[in-house]
């Protein structure tokens, strides 16, 4: 366990310079508004303790293995749907729970898997490295504590964060491989 703490900062860091990646103008520093509850939970069940292994093939998927990621967003998850997070995809984790991720309308599948697939990257072992060797314990923690990324339409600033927990990951701050954004 005293390994997995540097890690989970490094991890914790990566994705919040994600999420800042393209917009640009991110000076508020401002925490995404909780619906007044700073520890408001997931509406899903996510309830996990268990440290199964890790499918290694659901880490590298084919782009004809992306139909299907896509969904429309599950009944559970009722105060995502409210605030406009109408697309799931997700990671599962070693312990057989989900990491949830959450899209507005104006954020394309492509997106979506671009964005897991970078969450699968990044949870992906890396053998004999110092912290990287064994990453299941940190994605069961994710599991754990809710966590969960949030892909709302626009940029950061604009005004209209979202109302539920979870990483923010804005539609103007991702790029897809060969999209004119990227290009």
């Amino acid at each position: 366990m005293p390994q997995i703490k540097p890690f989970l900062n490094c991890l914790f860091v990566v994705l919040c310079l994600m999420s800042c990646t393209a917009c640009g103008d991110d000076q508020s520093g401002e925490a995404i508004p909780a619906d007044g509850d700073s520890d408001q939970a997931l509406d899903g069940d996510l309830d996990v303790e268990s440290d199964d292994e890790i499918d290694q093939a659901t880490l590298h998927l084919t782009c004809s293995d992306d139909t299907g990621l896509v969904m429309e967003t599950p009944d559970t998850y009722s105060s995502f749907v409210t605030a406009g997070f109408t697309r799931y995809a997700s990671v599962e984790a070693p312990n057989g729970h989900s990491i949830p991720i959450f899209a507005q309308d104006k954020v394309t599948d492509e997106m979506i898997i671009r964005a897991r697939n970078l969450l699968l990257f990044y949870l992906e072992n890396v053998p004999e490295s110092l912290y990287g060797a064994d990453k299941r314990e940190v994605a069961n923690k994710m599991t754990v504590n809710q966590a969960a990324l949030i892909m709302p339409n626009g940029a950061d600033g604009e005004g209209a964060e979202p109302s539920v927990m979870g990483q923010p990951l804005y539609e103007k701050e991702i790029s897809v491989e060969g999209s004119n954004r990227y290009m």
